[in-house]
Order: C-alpha cells, then sequence, then structure tokens
C-alpha cells in the first residue's frame, strides 16, 4: 500500500479558477485513496510550528 499523503489547499473559493482546480483536486482524490486533501477557504496566518502540527506533505495554494 502506498504512503499515505496529506495535502492542505488554500485557495479564494468564490473564483471560477479555485473552484475548477478544487474538481480536479477532489477527482484525483477519488482515484488515490492514499491521499488526504485539507481544504481551508480562507486561509489564515499560520505559524511554522502549527504548520508542522498538521504534518502535511505539501501545500497546495494560490498566490496573488
Amino acid at each position: 500500500m502506498p504512503k499515505r499523503l496529506r495535502f492542505a489547499t488554500y485557495l479564494q473559493q468564490h473564483t471560477g479558477f479555485a473552484l475548477e482546480m478544487l474538481r480536479g483536486l477532489a477527482q484525483f482524490a477519488r482515484q488515490h485513496p492514499h491521499v488526504d486533501l485539507l481544504k481551508f477557504g480562507k486561509p489564515a496566518r499560520y505559524q511554522p510550528f502549527e504548520l508542522r502540527t498538521l504534518k502535511l506533505d505539501g501545500v497546495i495554494a494560490k498566490v496573488s
């Protein structure tokens, strides 16, 4: 069994781009049951130690 992976998504959900991105990520996660996606609609300001407690393998974000 593949290693379980955890990713956080930080996207403004009111944009068409973000909605399409989330649809694609959801489809990917359904096809890969070892992938967990944590969705954050309004990016909060996290300190590095707080992000480490989430034990993420990556963050998917749109920076603008």
